[in-house]
């Protein structure tokens, strides 16, 4: 792959904020209601975990302390 097709890639359009938000709306829009409130559910649980990973990092001695 050459500079400039590298520099032309299409991909690019989407490696900022703003694409990103566009790549996202896109894929909502391609989504059921069905499969949004699994997403949602499947979200709710990632984020449920960060506290949980970060009690037991602390106690396995991977992460100071919180102070």
């Amino acid at each position: 792959m050459t500079q400039e097709e590298f520099d032309n890639h299409p991909a690019w359009k989407d490696a900022n904020f703003e694409g990103a938000e566009r790549t996202m709306l896109r894929t909502g829009m391609g989504m059921t209601l069905i499969e949004k409130l699994q997403w949602l559910e499947e979200a709710e649980t990632f984020s449920l975990q960060f506290p949980i990973n970060r009690r037991r990092a602390i106690a396995e001695g991977r992460l100071p302390p919180q102070g």
